[in-house]
């Protein structure tokens, strides 16, 4: 099945996003470089909440700027790496009070061959990142089209440990799914479902990340809400029954 077309265009975009607890210099380090492979090729911009920070070339992932981003107390830094005018890869570190997230985004003709790369990097940075408490992997375009449907059939979003919709993938520790629901809820979602080895439950909810506006992946999306609001702790049924807009 070819990608749908997305806001971009016929572009196909994934992102991958977790949220965790601080990392290190070190750990920066690894995942600029982990990202880098996925890019097939080093970054050659840089951000910060200021604006530019170096300029096309200038290898800005080097250790002296993670560790300049990491010394501040709040931490916002993006690496972007440009091919031609379909292709953008892009990461982003953020660190707060509350914790650190990491976005990694990337939009490639490439996509439909290479995704399964990026899902296992997605994996192996759940696994390896300290305190990892949720994350996902899917196709931004998908998070407006699914929040607009959701509200055009009265249904509202999954329980808040998943964000405002069902993604292709996510990940979740007990200590955030349970304030939500009961485990054997979370292992019994319609969902495949893998316990990792460092705790986090891995749920993905249809095939192909690319494919979320095909009729059954969006049915799955769209039923899968459905079950996990009415196992919902905080007892917000959905609003009638599931049926595609």
């Amino acid at each position: 099945m070819s990608p749908p077309e997305n806001e971009q265009g016929s572009v196909p975009t994934l992102a991958i996003q977790l949220r965790c607890a601080p990392f290190s210099l070190d750990a920066a380090q690894r995942l600029v470089q982990d990202a880098e492979r996925l890019a097939s090729g080093p970054f050659d911009e840089a951000m910060d909440d200021r604006g530019h920070i170096s300029d096309r070339g200038a290898r800005p992932w080097r250790r002296e700027v993670l560790a300049k981003a990491l010394k501040r107390r709040r931490v916002s830094l993006t690496l972007v790496r440009r091919g031609d005018e379909r292709t953008c890869v892009e990461l982003t570190l953020l660190r707060d009070a509350h914790g650190s997230f990491v976005e990694f985004l990337m939009t490639s003709p490439s996509l439909p061959g290479a995704w399964p790369l990026l899902a296992a990097r997605a994996r192996a940075w759940a696994i390896g990142l300290p305190g990892v408490t949720s994350g996902s992997v899917g196709d931004p375009a998908a998070n407006k089209v699914i929040v607009r449907a959701h509200r055009a059939m009265g249904l509202g979003g999954p329980p808040p440990c998943f964000g405002l919709n069902l993604r292709w993938r996510h990940y979740l520790a007990p200590s955030l799914s349970g304030l939500f629901l009961a485990p054997e809820d979370v292992a019994a979602a319609p969902a495949l479902a893998e316990t990792l080895e460092n705790g986090l439950v891995e749920l993905t909810f249809f095939e192909d990340p690319l494919a979320w506006d095909h009729a059954e992946a969006r049915e799955r999306v769209f039923a899968a809400t459905h079950w996990l609001r009415a196992r919902d702790r905080f007892g917000r049924p959905a609003e009638g029954g599931v049926t595609s807009p």
